[in-house]
């Protein structure tokens, strides 16, 4: 289900700031926060990812991350940042929406996308 070009998008497109180099396996659902804002409230809950949106097709999330943003050795945990706000200029904001990939997940038979998506986490494994 999973090509290479959809790999290497996920891949550059994760912004990696300060991250664990060595390659890692995610061994459990793979999470993150959906986030509303309101004018006065924020509400977050955890979902699981089911799926990306790339070029208008659906893959499975990728599984083998080369580097991870955060990993903890203690609970096994790796964090990934995809946060798509990087201080871009409108511009270049703009194009980088455009061809990031949109992060799923499934609620009720059919996909919903994760607003405001910053990271991923999940149970790892360095591999070997």
């Amino acid at each position: 289900m999973l090509n290479i070009r959809t790999i290497l998008a996920c891949v550059s497109l994760m912004t990696v700031c300060g991250s664990a180099r060595a390659d890692f396996v995610a061994v459990g659902p793979i999470t993150s926060s959906s986030c509303s804002n309101y004018i006065l409230f924020g509400s977050c809950k955890t979902v699981t990812v089911d799926a990306i949106e790339l070029d208008g097709k659906l893959y499975e999330p990728q599984r083998h991350f080369r580097e991870v943003t955060s990993y903890s050795e203690k609970e096994n945990k790796c964090t990934v940042r995809v946060s798509r706000s990087t201080g871009l200029s409108i511009t270049g904001a703009a194009a980088k929406a455009l061809t990031a990939p949109i992060f799923l997940t499934k609620s009720a038979g059919s996909f919903e996308k994760i607003k405001n998506i910053e990271y991923i986490s999940f149970k790892c494994r360095p591999s070997r």
